[in-house]
């Protein structure tokens, strides 16, 4: 395995309790790397080949480590570390906007119409 390759898993495992790594080749069927640090497995993925091609790196954080899931983080160090890829990489997103619903007043006017009637 290249060098670089082995000291990026090591990496994994600083902010990690475990690694699942799922990958599927055109040529073949998904697999799925699973790891915590100390042993390892490689099984054909049971759900089948979910990703069509490409892989997808699942790492269960470790509670000091929640930081990685701040977008800003996380844009960060892509744009840190990025710099040598020659293909894009994409964070997705999503914003919740919370929607502040009064059941009280509702209550009150559905009971005025029906009353009303």
């Amino acid at each position: 395995m290249h060098k670089n390759k082995t000291e990026t898993r090591r990496l994994w495992f600083v902010v990690s309790d475990s690694v699942i790594v799922t990958s599927k080749h055109n040529d073949d069927d998904q697999y799925v790397w699973e790891s915590d640090a100390s042993s390892f497995t490689v099984t054909r993925d049971p759900r089948g080949n979910t990703l069509q091609r490409g892989t997808c790196v699942t790492l269960k954080l470790k509670e000091e480590a929640h930081d990685y899931l701040e977008q800003n983080t996380i844009k960060d160090l892509v744009k840190k570390y990025s710099q040598f890829i020659n293909f894009n990489i994409y964070l997705w997103d999503s914003k919740v906007s919370a929607v502040c619903f009064h059941l009280f007043s509702l209550t009150c006017n559905l009971r005025s119409k029906v009353g009303a009637g």
